[in-house]
């Protein structure tokens, strides 16, 4: 879900996101608590597919064309199985 939506977010040139705004804007991750998320986001960082923008505020995490590369090709085959059909 948080590699689904931040791709998303990449493909549509919006930017990248708050750990808050992912565990508050999508569907699946809204009983999630922040401080999970957020290690999922540095698991991510640490392989290089995502990157953070630090302020004194807040982290930025959007995700790197490799990590783009890497859900599209590798995690959507490994998925596949697991997610519902698609219609036409």
């Amino acid at each position: 879900m948080i590699m689904a939506h931040l791709v998303e977010r990449f493909d549509l040139h919006q930017g990248g996101c708050t750990p808050f705004h992912l565990s508050t804007r999508v569907p699946g991750l809204r009983t999630q608590r922040q401080e999970r998320i957020q290690a999922l986001l540095d698991r991510f960082e640490t392989q290089g597919f995502v990157k953070a923008a630090h302020s004194d505020r807040m982290t930025i995490y959007e995700v790197t064309a490799a990590g783009a590369a890497w859900y599209k090709g590798v995690a959507m085959k490994f998925m596949a199985p697991f997610l519902p059909p698609t219609r036409p």
